[in-house]
């Protein structure tokens, strides 16, 4: 399940430790990409999650758009934050680059040049209001409610009217409704009623400076437990897939000899009296040489391995 705008600004509060590191490079995974900058890595997966990561990640062959940033972005982490308190996050380089990370929709991730435009997209995409696509200027989603960070009282008073509080919070500010309906709850606020109560603003604003230390470690265990069931499914796949095609080898090996010995029990008495015949020349003190121009057209005695090869 993709990253709320919250559970977004709790991993960018983690990613400040990037800030002043050095991007070193960018590698394709199974699904997203893996970031090193310095000595910490981060992985991105397009709508589903960005965090931190000390798993080993199993890397791909670089696509184009890591190919791309691989040869065109360097330089070191001057910002890391999340535009609008939507799910974007955004790292800004020191030389004026940044490397975007669009967590909504289907998600995308853009390279913008010092220009503000864009250098490379994951995927080129258009909506009314904006459009991603290399050389065009890039902007920012813009977000139709109110950033939690930057509203004053006074704005937030003002969503309020003949909705329920619920319905007025989820309409005019910028985050999740389940984090929204635990404000209230903080609050002690009816969700259901009409007016905010006295302590609502401020308990949104509190959830907003809280600390989620670990948000970063509890994803990374969460997505390699999820990674090594992946992996072992594909394993137990191809082992049966082993185990298919080898029963089936051994079924069409069952039908071939089969067929042998029934063509071998049909001529029994034919291969006996050429046998019996066989063995009596050589008692006789025949060559093999002699013995194949008697037997010619009917079988062949090979004088090495004293093997003969009847025709049927």
């Amino acid at each position: 399940m993709p990253l709320s705008n919250l559970e977004v600004h709790w991993v960018v509060q983690e990613l400040q430790c990037i800030v002043g590191t050095h991007f070193d490079k960018i590698s394709d995974l199974q699904s997203g990409w893996k970031l090193k900058f310095g000595k910490t890595e981060v992985v991105a997966d397009v709508p589903e999650r960005i965090h931190l990561t000390w798993h080993k990640h199993q890397a791909r062959a670089p696509h184009g758009f890591t190919q791309y940033c691989r040869k065109h972005v360097h330089g070191k982490v001057a910002k890391v934050w999340q535009p609008g308190f939507d799910r974007v996050v955004a790292i800004e380089l020191d030389g004026g680059q940044a490397l975007v990370f669009e967590m909504f929709a289907k998600g995308n991730a853009i390279l913008v040049g010092p220009d503000g435009k864009t250098e490379k997209a994951f995927r080129d995409e258009e909506w009314k209001d904006r459009k991603i696509k290399r050389g065009v200027e890039y902007s920012f989603p813009k977000p139709g409610r109110l950033d939690p960070q930057e509203m004053t009282e006074k704005e937030f008073a003002s969503l309020f009217g003949e909705k329920d509080v619920i319905h007025s919070l989820v309409a005019g500010v910028n985050m999740s409704g389940g984090y929204l309906e635990e404000a209230c709850e903080r609050a002690g606020v009816d969700k259901n009623s009409a007016k905010p109560g006295k302590r609502l603003f401020g308990e949104i604003k509190k959830m907003l400076e809280e600390e989620k230390q670990g948000f970063s470690e509890g994803l990374d265990e969460k997505y390699a437990v999820t990674e090594a069931d992946t992996a072992a499914s594909e394993k137990v796949a191809r082992k049966l897939r082993r185990q298919e095609e080898a029963i089936k080898e051994l079924e069409e090996k069952e039908v071939e000899l089969r067929e042998k010995g029934d063509t071998v029990y049909s001529h029994w008495k034919e291969l006996e009296e050429v046998t019996e015949d066989v063995k009596k020349w050589r008692e006789k003190g025949e060559s093999y040489d002699e013995i194949n121009k008697k037997l010619a057209g009917t079988a062949l005695i090979n004088k090495k391995t004293r093997k003969m090869t009847v025709k049927l």
